[in-house]
């Protein structure tokens, strides 16, 4: 169940569609950007920073022209859509059973009495299939609408759907989404499917991304939000001279030092410890993960042992070669 060839099915399923909403909102840039790593560089027995690389966050303003807005908006919405109503029925196919055409008999798939067993990536994190059915409930009905019946706008350029009743008894409902709210239902059909094919690894920053998205679209799937921060990587480059080699690292106080820098945001923090020696510098890097578990204080050994190498970056190259200049002054 869920093995390479479901994968490939799902990948071949949702290849144009996932293409058409990267490439209008682009999302391969904004998640390039988000995951972007923030260095903070420092020396071992020094009580200031001596280098930081600040990056700001990449945030694309939607501005579509008056003709791709009435044309281009329920296409986006129905695109959008179409990516959660495909892994509703590849979910429901590799679990071998048969698919229906009806949206009401795929959801029932989906109930948890129906005994469906989940992806991998929402079985890690079953709020992934909370989200996903409750947007897949509210929106069909509206997605339908947009197909069948057409009785929509895009007033200011967002999407104003109108659903009439099927009989005279049935009241008619609506719903708004702005251009923002509808790109950030993009952004999570995309970014679901991603993690579903292994294509984007469902770590602690994209737990969070997908997270602070499905906030964003409380309006539309009703659910409780997670109250989710932005997440933000932060490199801590602690350089240690030999004079220091031997000195304890205190890792929940560049914690604190991260995250004064950035308030407001969730940090998740890598540690580098640059090394110096003879030949140069050697820089071993501790993982966000890797410095949850370990103890509060660390020394340079710690590092070696569960670090990984690094090349070094160039904010630590120009700390060192400031300090050679600096060195050198003195003298």
């Amino acid at each position: 169940m869920y093995s390479s060839a479901d994968i490939d099915n799902l990948e071949e399923r949702t290849l144009y569609e996932t293409f058409l909403l990267e490439r209008i909102f682009n999302l391969e840039r904004k998640w390039t950007a988000e995951r972007h790593v923030e260095e903070i560089t420092f020396w071992a027995g020094g009580p200031d920073v001596v280098g930081e690389r600040t990056h700001t966050l990449y945030a694309d303003s939607i501005n579509f022209g008056p003709a791709f807005t009435e044309i281009g908006m329920p296409l986006l919405f129905v695109t959008a859509f179409k990516l959660l109503d495909m892994v509703i029925e590849w979910g429901v196919e590799a679990n071998g059973r048969r698919v229906r055409h009806q949206f009401e008999d795929k959801l029932k798939e989906w109930r948890p009495s129906a005994g469906l067993v989940l992806p991998p990536a929402m079985h890690a994190e079953p709020w992934l299939r909370d989200v996903t059915v409750a947007l897949y409930e509210r929106l069909y009905e509206y997605r339908n609408t947009i197909i069948h019946r057409r009785t929509f706008s895009t007033p200011n350029g967002g999407l104003h759907i109108v659903r009439e009743g099927k009989t005279p008894a049935t009241p008619t409902t609506e719903i708004q989404i702005s251009a923002d709210v509808l790109k950030q239902l993009a952004d999570f059909a995309v970014g679901l499917v991603m993690v579903l094919l292994g294509q984007r690894a469902l770590d602690t920053f994209e737990v969070m991304r997908l997270k602070l998205c499905a906030d964003q679209l409380s309006s539309l799937h009703g659910l409780s939000k997670f109250g989710q921060l932005r997440p933000v990587h932060i490199r801590m480059n602690y350089l240690v001279p030999p004079e220091n080699i031997s000195d304890p690292i205190d890792v929940a106080a560049l914690h604190q030092l991260a995250v004064r820098k950035i308030p407001g945001e969730e940090v998740i923090q890598e540690l580098a410890v640059g090394i110096l020696n003879a030949e140069g510098c050697t820089v071993w890097m501790l993982t966000n993960a890797q410095l949850m578990s370990s103890p509060s204080t660390i020394d340079v050994e710690y590092a070696r042992e569960h670090g990984v190498f690094l090349a070094l970056s160039s904010e630590v190259r120009r700390a060192l070669t400031q300090k050679k200049h600096d060195e050198q002054t003195q003298k």
